[in-house]
């Protein structure tokens, strides 16, 4: 069934049966009596991820001695995810010896993590030329990482282990994965390299370090990382993060925010906000928001998404010809910010149960299917 006949039945059957209906409401209920829910869990995890990527991306920006000293800048995160492709975090560039950086980051390392990213690394050599186009230098030389928490070494290194020994990868020629750590609980996060000869399918300890000892010799002892990055979204941030990042600015850009007041049934005087279509794909596409290397077609995609979203979950509402209201109550920004929150909730969980109910109620009543 697609996608768009799945939707079409659902709309039937809460319309035409009571049963159903009433099953959703329950999943629902049952959802927001805890915080152990699909919103919540899905929510904090990508917080998390982009917390390490933050961490990550600020010891490679300026102020920094891996960008300051020896010239290894962050110049994209999730490149090649234009083209639709899942590959990696962060693209870090010394743009003078061409040596390109791929990060993976993970604050968990789940089944079959090490060789999704083994193919990763294919689909970089292929679009190599791509790359290079877009960012506009060339990469002589690669090298890939996965970037984790520093409790999850042990896990990480077996997994590596296992897919470098069936795979029959050969240290010596073909690409490998080197360890980046995060101690995420001093008071400023100390980034390093993991050096240690634990990895039993590479024999030489020369595979656990970068190809510029400075740069090996600089990790080995940890970078500080004195201040986190200042980016506001990544293309894969979750929905909800990227839609308190505009409302936000929504909500601070007053001279493009139209604000009435108007009295309500109650006599009550309550404020409107209505906004441009325009603002929307200008935060979106502004490189300070997005931080990448193709923020023109990202952007325009993301900010397609958070208008279609938001008119669904009622969030905002056409006001013709090209603008939009806010309809979240609240007039300081913390208050508007909650109030989404808590509206992308509802919608959100809304949406996960009924979906969830209709696939439980076609398997028990496939007659009426």
């Amino acid at each position: 069934m697609s996608p768009e006949s799945k939707k079409q039945q659902i709309e039937l059957l809460k319309q035409k049966n009571k049963d159903f209906k009433k099953q959703i409401k329950e999943r629902v209920d049952g959802y927001n009596s805890t915080n152990k829910n699909p919103f919540t869990e899905q929510y904090e995890q990508n917080k998390s991820h982009d917390k390490l990527m933050d961490i990550c991306i600020s010891a490679f920006t300026k102020g920094n001695p891996c960008c300051d000293k020896l010239n290894y800048c962050f110049i994209s995160s999730e490149p090649l995810v234009e083209l639709g492709i899942k590959n990696f975090d962060i693209l870090i560039l010394n743009h003078i010896s061409k040596y390109a950086i791929f990060v993976e980051c993970k604050t968990s390392i789940s089944k079959g993590v090490v060789g999704e990213k083994y193919e990763a690394i294919d689909n970089i050599l292929k679009k190599k030329d791509y790359l290079e186009k877009e960012i506009g230098n060339k990469i002589d030389c690669m090298e890939f990482v996965f970037c984790i928490p520093s409790d999850k070494i042990d896990v990480l290194v077996r997994q590596i282990e296992n897919v470098e020994k069936v795979n029959k990868i050969d240290s010596e020629k073909d690409p490998i994965f080197l360890i980046w750590h995060v101690n995420r609980f001093l008071k400023k996060p100390i980034l390093q390299l993991f050096e240690s000869k634990k990895i039993k399918t590479r024999k030489n300890d020369i595979f656990y370090r970068h190809k510029d000892k400075e740069l090996t010799e600089l990790l080995r002892v940890g970078v500080e990382v004195e201040s986190e990055f200042v980016g506001e979204i990544y293309p894969s941030s979750h929905p909800c993060k990227q839609g308190r990042a505009v409302i936000a600015k929504i909500i601070s850009e007053n001279d493009r925010i139209i604000k009435t007041k108007e009295m309500d049934s109650e006599n009550i005087s309550k404020l409107r906000k209505i906004f441009g279509k325009q603002l929307i794909y200008d935060y979106f596409k502004d490189k300070k928001t997005l931080t990448h290397y193709n923020e023109d077609t990202i952007g325009m995609n993301l900010a397609d998404r958070f208008l279609r979203e938001s008119e669904k979950f009622g969030i905002i509402e056409p006001f013709p010809p090209d603008m939009y209201e806010l309809k979240i109550p609240g007039e300081g920004l913390d208050t508007i910010l909650s109030n989404y929150e808590k509206k992308y909730k509802e919608e959100f969980l809304e949406e996960y149960s009924e979906e969830e109910v209709f696939d439980e109620f076609t398997t028990k009543y496939k007659q009426l299917f």
